[in-house]
């Protein structure tokens, strides 16, 4: 009885405590369903822990090599030479002939010769004439006549190249520049076309030798001697002796850059003159211009200076320090570049006369000196087959030359002459020149280009004969290469001249010369490879303009004719 006193006792008093331990838990239990309750079989892990022993013992090994040469052998099998589609040459042919007849009564004919291909020799000779006796209303005699007769040969050796030529030139004009009936009131007189005539005789002769090897490692040269001679109608003359030099190595002295070329430019020119009064004079030019040319990057670097001695009567040491720099943002397709220059150039009667053809004949000679010129500048293509360019230069210059109507005749019977001289300023250019240039392939080509010119001057009220602005177009047209169409548009701007009073000694005249517009077109019909003919149109909007004052130009006239190939 007792025992189940003591039992009971138990199980009440641990029954208190877990209730006061786990207050507001309710351990009834209901299940719903069929549900018996088990337990998953337990499995044993089964393996035996083994020791690892981190140390390893390598054995031991001897051996021995013995050399022992195999004999091979190595058969070159030739390759075949690759076929192209079309391994013939195109037939040349060693002369051919122009010829024809144009308004103003301007009779044309040109002839030249090549030995066609060869690998040691290159020869050619080539002819021309062309005259014109038309005439012009209100001017005296306007004909004139061109003549040349050029020769030249090449032997190519192995690493060089020699060349030889010889050229003449006779050219003649007449100082139209003068109305008739002017003259004729003024001084009772007509003049003749002797007496308005003016011929000039050129003669050149050269050597010229230069390296042709392609090892951009060998020493780079070329070396030119030229002889030049120029006489007038009066008697003028001009002797010139010209020596030029080149050498050039690329060195690579510095480890900085792959191609370091250094090298030097040399020039000699001597010039010996004969006025019309039998007084003579000479005077002498040598320049020494060393350079370094280098590349760093994306930028192509060019170094160097000009150290220029003129002699005449007292001689005179002319430096000019050079640099350049080409940045390559993109090869090939977008390119900047800018730098500093100067040098001195002579103005001598040869340069002049082919200038302007109605100067005097007792015209000085000149040097002129070019102090700084500073510009940059763009080269860019801006599609597969356009490409621009641009330049914006600066340019300060000493004794610049400028064309103005002589005014100091003693004999008042030679006014109608109209003859130029040259007056000289020191000044400063600005200058922007740009072009652009599509081409496609052989068929399409259109250059568009121009400039942009400001002149300050130091004595001059205006710079003579020098444009403000200037614009050309030309287009070539490729029809099956059967008729081929070339256009040529110019374009220039007002321009100022000096002009004289009705008698000798009379006070300079300022007068403004207005714009114009030369538009051309030269045409050519291909028959078949050897015979083809041309028609040139001139000055198709027949303006009559004036490059120089008082020297107008021809109104629209065309020249006909025929080529042939044999």
């Amino acid at each position: 009885m007792m025992k189940h006193i003591l039992i009971i006792t138990l199980i009440i008093f641990y029954s208190n405590k877990i209730i006061a331990q786990e207050s507001g838990y309710n351990p009834t239990v209901v299940v719903i369903g069929n549900f018996q309750p088990t337990i998953n079989d337990a499995s044993k892990i089964n393996f035996s822990p083994t020791i690892k022993d981190s140390i390893i013992i390598k054995p031991e090994l001897s051996y021995m090599i013995i050399p022992k040469k195999i004999e091979t052998s190595f058969q070159i099998e030739p390759i075949k030479p690759m076929k192209l589609v079309d391994e013939k040459l195109t037939k040349l042919y060693k002369f051919l002939l122009k010829g024809g007849i144009g308004t103003y009564k301007t009779p044309y004919a040109e002839f030249f010769y090549s030995n066609q291909r060869s690998k040691k020799w290159s020869n050619n000779i080539h002819l021309k004439h062309i005259s014109s006796s038309g005439k012009i209303k209100n001017v005296g005699y306007s004909g004139w006549s061109d003549n040349i007769a050029e020769a030249n040969t090449c032997h190519y050796f192995n690493n060089l190249s020699l060349s030889g030529g010889i050229s003449f030139s006779r050219n003649v004009v007449h100082y139209y520049g003068f109305n008739p009936d002017s003259v004729l009131k003024y001084f009772e007189i007509q003049p003749t076309k002797k007496e308005t005539k003016q011929r000039f005789f050129y003669t050149n002769t050269y050597v010229n030798l230069f390296n042709i090897s392609i090892d951009s490692s060998k020493l780079d040269y070329k070396f030119k001697l030229n002889y030049n001679y120029v006489g007038d109608y009066y008697k003028r003359q001009e002797h010139n002796i010209n020596f030029k030099g080149y050498i050039a190595q690329n060195l690579q002295l510095l480890p900085i850059t792959k191609t370091q070329i250094i090298g030097i430019k040399a020039e000699t020119d001597i010039v010996s003159q004969i006025f019309t009064n039998k007084s003579s004079h000479t005077n002498t030019l040598i320049s020494l211009k060393p350079f370094l040319n280098t590349k760093f990057g994306f930028f192509d670097i060019n170094l160097g200076g000009d150290a220029t001695i003129i002699g005449d009567s007292t001689s005179y040491l002319h430096f000019y320090p050079k640099a350049e720099v080409h940045f390559r943002i993109i090869r090939n397709i977008l390119d900047f570049y800018g730098g500093f220059t100067g040098n001195a150039e002579r103005y001598d009667y040869i340069r002049l006369s082919k200038e302007n053809a109605f100067i005097s004949s007792s015209i000085p000679e000149v040097f002129t000196y070019n102090k700084a010129q500073i510009y940059g500048g763009i080269n860019a293509s801006i599609a597969k087959n356009l490409d621009f360019y641009a330049k914006l230069s600066n340019n300060k210059i000493d004794n610049m030359p400028f064309f103005v109507r002589e005014n100091n005749l003693i004999d008042t019977t030679e006014r109608w002459l109209n003859k130029f001289t040259l007056n000289y300023d020191d000044i400063n250019l600005l200058k922007l020149s740009g072009e652009f240039a599509y081409q496609q392939r052989e068929r399409i080509k259109i250059t568009l280009g121009g400039s942009w010119n400001e002149y300050s001057l130091t004595l001059e009220k205006q710079p003579w004969y020098k444009p403000p602005y200037e614009f050309f177009l030309s287009a070539k047209y490729n029809i099956q290469n059967k008729i081929i169409a070339n256009a040529e548009v110019f374009y220039f701007g007002p321009v100022y001249g000096l002009t004289t009073g009705t008698y000798a000694n009379s006070p300079m005249i300022t007068k403004k010369i207005k714009s114009y517009i030369d538009i051309n077109l030269l045409l050519e019909y291909r028959y078949n490879k050897v015979l083809s003919g041309f028609l040139n149109l001139y000055n198709i909007s027949g303006t009559r303009f004036e490059k120089w004052l008082d020297y107008p130009s021809r109104k629209f006239s065309l020249m006909a004719g025929i080529t042939y190939a044999l």
